[in-house]
């Protein structure tokens, strides 16, 4: 139950005035545990110019169970620039590496991409942005798993080689299917970058036989806009070389994203870099979500600014969790969704009983599959909790969490356990900076929940 609720992010822009605004994103990392929802928002001025001065007085969030009648529009609980964030970007690289990539004259289409990409991640500076890695052609192959911080890309690169025979086809649509699979449980600002030199090339439909993955079915733009949507995931196209697929700049238009065309590998660098800066003027608006009364709730954006008004309206729905039955009958999802964010409400409150032999921490959810260890020992002075891989703790798909987020301070004299944070953490549902602890007491980190424990003294 790692995804309760999706998003669908196609954002309905009413012309009101010069400014243009569009939902790029929906985070709902934190809906099912305090139904907050951060909202990834753009504002541009008539010339395309991002605006760096909206406030929060100026943005009202409202909802809708028909899309219809919308309630009275509320000013978001937090407003924040992605720029001023302590938090990195998502990037996830599908690169096309069917046999039209080894064509032509100089160099070659699919060594330019390479290049392209081992500059761009050589240009990073911000620690907490990631980058994952995938190709395509007949087959869909991940490289690098999304969220991964690990920017040694050479090797992984090197391993993509010329496809032949049967190998060579174009699956774009099967691609962005699976590579949006892949970012589900991945958890802030998510873009996906296609890089392809054309069109959507079938092994089914030119061979005239099932895939040796995906059967009869072929894949289409509609099957890949349903998997981004799920997954809340931004598509950006770029068609290298002029003769790409229409249908895929018309994906990453509607999924949130944009569309780019390049030719060489100065073009590519340039355009990663645009992608980059562009999700760097974006805004991130918190709200509190209503408890959904069917499968589909919509969400509406709207920016006062002056004179110029705009908004933009998208939808979430329920799903994975009851199955198809959810769709098919509400009402039990209606009783759960609420039952679930008490359960993890009282789990704060809860004193858990020590069975431990040696003092520890235990993860026990919601996100256990994206910590290091479910469990570990307190057996040294200070053992950190953080997003960094030198942490003792890693705590990764989470940009909100620093490095070094958490650290737990044994005193050698006492035998007493600290918690020392430089930003605010949940213990037994109350705000901390710093605070001893006792056997039993619930830690909440970003959504990942950690019970302390330690033998009866």
């Amino acid at each position: 139950m790692n995804k309760i609720l999706a998003f669908l992010f196609i954002g309905i822009s009413a012309s009101l005035g010069a400014i243009n605004v569009n939902l790029n994103q929906i985070d709902t990392a934190r809906l099912l545990l305090n139904q907050e929802v951060d909202l990834y928002f753009s504002v541009t001025d008539g010339d395309s110019s991002p605006l760096k001065d909206i406030t929060i007085d100026q943005v009202k969030v409202s909802e809708s169970y028909d899309g219809g009648a919308f309630d009275n529009p509320k000013v978001p609980l937090q407003l924040t620039r992605m720029a001023d964030l302590d938090r990195g970007i998502n990037f996830f690289f599908l690169i096309d590496n069917s046999g039209s990539m080894y064509d032509g004259k100089g160099e070659l289409p699919a060594n330019q991409a390479k290049n392209a990409l081992l500059r761009f991640a050589g240009s990073i500076s911000n620690p907490k942005d990631t980058i994952g890695l995938a190709s395509f052609n007949t087959h869909y192959v991940q490289h690098i798993e999304p969220g991964t911080h690990d920017r040694v890309l050479g090797t992984y690169l090197d391993s993509i080689i010329k496809p032949e025979g049967k190998d060579a086809y174009t699956e774009l649509f099967w691609a962005i299917d699976l590579a949006s699979r892949n970012m589900t449980d991945v958890y802030g600002r998510k873009a996906l970058i296609v890089l392809s030199d054309g069109e959507n090339f079938s092994y089914t439909e030119h061979l005239n036989q099932p895939h040796p993955e995906f059967g009869e079915v072929q894949g289409s733009s509609l099957i890949s806009l349903e998997a981004l949507k799920k997954a809340g995931v931004s598509l950006f196209a770029i068609d290298f070389g002029g003769h790409g697929d229409p249908a895929l700049r018309e994906l990453a238009i509607k999924s949130g994203g944009t569309s780019y065309k390049a030719y060489n590998q100065e073009e590519l660098l340039g355009v990663y870099k645009d992608i980059k800066e562009r999700i760097l003027t974006e805004y991130v608006a918190t709200y509190r979500a209503k408890q959904p009364r069917s499968d589909k709730q919509f969400v509406r954006i709207d920016i006062d600014y002056g004179q110029e008004q705009n908004r933009a309206t998208q939808y979430f729905y329920s799903e994975n969790l009851m199955g198809e039955a959810a769709l098919a009958d509400p009402l039990p999802y209606l009783i759960l969704f609420p039952l679930a964010g008490l359960v993890l409400s009282l789990i704060g409150f809860i004193k858990w009983e020590s069975a431990a032999k040696v003092a520890g921490l235990e993860v026990i959810g919601p996100n256990k599959r994206s910590v290091s260890s479910g469990t570990i020992a307190l057996n040294q002075a200070n053992t950190v909790i953080g997003s960094s891989t030198e942490a003792n703790l890693t705590i990764s798909g989470q940009p909100s969490i620093a490095d070094e987020h958490v650290t737990v301070m044994r005193n050698d004299k006492t035998g007493d356990y600290t918690l020392v944070s430089k930003s605010e953490v949940m213990v037994n549902n109350n705000p901390v900076k710093k605070r001893k602890l006792t056997s039993g007491d619930v830690i909440n980190i970003e959504g990942t929940t950690i019970v302390f424990d330690e033998p009866k003294k």
